[in-house]
């Protein structure tokens, strides 16, 4: 029997270092954004909110058209494109002297976002064995993770020591180089079996939302309202409950992400989506109850150790259910419809969570987030598992 090769091949570490330029690149903008915006435009905070969730609509709304794309054209095309376009709407950050011409150059970014995360996380499943898929998400959320966690800090000492418009080239040539990386990625069509049929002829809203992605993505969107609220509401709820300065406290929670990642890579596979789903959401509760309950610097220190987990291990689990239940010929379209979920859950999560605190306090934030996180374990378990077990691939 041949030796099968090994997850971390040639090809895997190209697609996950060109991600790792994009996000790094991408994430240099997310501090030195809203102050362009509000310092060097003067605008006020709404301005700030329009420009920064500007991203995200194009980014869902074209998910669907990159993950038609991804599939008859191939990943790479995907990956290569994607960071060009971004890096043609970053060029156009440069001339934008007002709110509507930056909105729309992030309008642009977001397409371009859009396209690369779907083709990378496309072709690092397409590389992996179907019994290595959560153990290839994981290893490759960590380069995208790490990238957003140094990326920042690079926006800053740049932005100290030179001027917006430096910042925002600079991200161009960062962008430049994931697309020349990506180049040397594969094409990334799928294999094309002649016993297999054809892509199926979907319409309605099945032509928007791959179906084998709408029940794992559907638990992601539950599940990621509590991260969202965490990395909104933390740095205010530190202030009510004496802690002036959070940093160490979304220190923590990267560093427990990522070693969970790493060390517990093959948990998904290992276990499946239904057991780890199961322990993610419910670490995920217990993080943000615990959060809102014992309101103390300790407390918060604690539990977010718990929230971490649940974070780490849920999108791993869902990405490979996913890809798993899609034909090898729509696998762009279900990585597409699943990733929108995130996109979504991130767009609307910190909204909902805003008018609960609004009304109540930052505490009954969190605690609305765990409910969340609950209704995703009952869609785990009623819609999820039940179909899992009946082996559709309409999870």
């Amino acid at each position: 029997m041949p030796e099968r090769p090994g997850l971390l091949t040639r090809d895997f570490v190209v697609v996950t270092l060109a991600a790792a330029f994009f996000m790094i690149s991408f994430g240099a903008t997310l501090p030195v954004l809203p102050r362009y915006v509000a310092d060097g435009l003067g605008e006020s905070d709404v301005a700030v909110g329009i420009v920064m969730g500007a991203t995200a609509v194009s980014a869902i709304v074209l998910r669907p058209a990159i993950g038609r794309a991804g599939d008859r054209r191939g990943r790479r095309s995907l990956l290569v494109a994607g960071a060009l376009v971004t890096a043609v709407g970053m060029a156009a950050h440069v001339p934008a002297s007002s709110v509507p011409l930056l909105v729309v150059a992030r309008l642009v970014v977001g397409a371009g976002q859009g396209a690369l995360f779907v083709g990378a996380a496309t072709l690092v499943n397409d590389l992996a064995p179907p019994d290595q898929r959560g153990q290839a998400a994981s290893y490759f959320s960590v380069a995208i993770y790490v990238g957003l966690g140094f990326g920042p800090f690079l926006g800053e000492w740049l932005l100290t020591r030179t001027s917006f418009d430096a910042v925002w080239w600079a991200v161009v040539c960062g962008l430049v180089v994931s697309a020349v990386v990506g180049l040397a990625a594969p094409i990334g069509l799928p294999e094309v079996d002649p016993d297999e049929p054809p892509p199926v002829a979907r319409t309605g809203l099945a032509r928007l939302l791959h179906p084998a992605a709408v029940g794992p993505g559907t638990v992601l969107f539950l599940g990621v309202v509590g991260f969202v609220g965490f990395n909104t509401f933390v740095p205010l709820h530190g202030e009510e409950i004496g802690l002036d300065d959070v940093a160490a406290v979304f220190l923590l929670f990267s560093f427990v992400v990522l070693v969970v990642r790493l060390t517990g890579s093959r948990l998904p596979d290992a276990h499946g989506p239904i057991v780890i789903g199961t322990v993610a959401l419910v670490a995920s509760m217990i993080g943000l109850v615990g959060i809102a309950a014992w309101r103390a610097p300790i407390g918060l220190y604690v539990f977010t150790v718990a929230l971490a987990v649940g974070s780490a291990l849920l999108y791993p689990a869902l990405m490979a259910a996913a890809v798993n239940a899609a034909p090898d010929n729509e696998r762009s379209s279900a990585v597409a419809t699943f990733t929108m979920f995130f996109e979504v859950a991130t767009a609307l999560g910190g909204a909902v969570l805003g008018v609960v605190a609004s009304l109540s306090s930052y505490s009954g934030a969190f605690f609305t987030a765990a409910l969340f996180s609950l209704a995703g374990l009952v869609v785990l378990h009623v819609r999820l598992a039940r179909r899992l077990e009946v082996g559709s691939p309409h999870v």
